[in-house]
């Protein structure tokens, strides 16, 4: 099986393009559901972001105010980096066993997609086999940021600068999808990397999968 990681930058298209790979017959794994998820299951991780950031990101009712927490941790870069030591290793880890339970449901399976936002910056990229940048100019990731999230430019600002810039993933990928254009050009684009990742899988030995632990 090739495990291909799936990233690119903030508003570059990832979560876009997972829906593409996905309709096309892609299994995608993906980070930030986990995280999601684990946010409504684990106990621990939320004990442990209170601890580590106090209540005030908590609502009444013990929920994790995430969009609060953002705002905090990416004007300080200690903080995102101690919200990343807390939350990676389980997200991670959770993200692996459930790629072995895909495994365990179809021992022939080709090909699956990681899809991890910070997997250089957090040097995860020699956990999968191949990588795939999901690209769009600086310029077009500010104006679909601020779009989207309504921030200001400083917010915009610091979230960029919180990862590396989107040239420098764009030269570190092995394949990448350009998604500064339309969304047909972008499926297209998806169907094409499809048929050739998927022979890719038949001539890549795979990489042994590590927990973080392990790392």
């Amino acid at each position: 099986m090739l495990t291909v990681g799936l990233t690119g930058g903030i508003a570059t298209g990832k979560s876009l393009v997972s829906t593409l790979l996905t309709e096309q017959g892609g299994l995608v794994v993906d980070s930030d559901r986990i995280y999601h998820d684990l946010l409504g299951s684990s106990t621990d991780l939320l004990m442990e972001l209170k601890s580590a950031f106090g209540p005030q990101f908590f609502d009444d009712n013990g929920r994790l105010d995430r969009r609060r927490l953002g705002t905090h941790v990416f004007g300080d870069a200690a903080e995102l980096q101690k919200l990343n030591r807390i939350c990676h290793p389980v997200i991670i880890d959770e993200m692996m066993s459930r790629v072995d339970r895909l495994l365990d449901q179809n021992p022939s399976l080709p090909l699956v997609f990681l899809a991890i936002p910070l997997l250089f910056e957090v040097g995860l990229k020699d956990m999968v086999d191949k990588s795939l940048v999901v690209y769009a100019p600086a310029s077009l990731q500010s104006q679909r940021l601020q779009a989207r999230d309504r921030l200001t430019d400083d917010e915009v600002r610091a979230r960029l600068a919180s990862q590396l810039p989107i040239e420098e993933k764009k030269r570190l990928a092995d394949f990448v999808i350009d998604n500064s254009g339309t969304i047909e050009q972008t499926s297209e684009s998806v169907r094409a990397l499809m048929d050739q990742l998927l022979l890719e899988s038949v001539k890549t030995p795979p990489k042994k999968r590590r927990r973080v632990s392990e790392t």
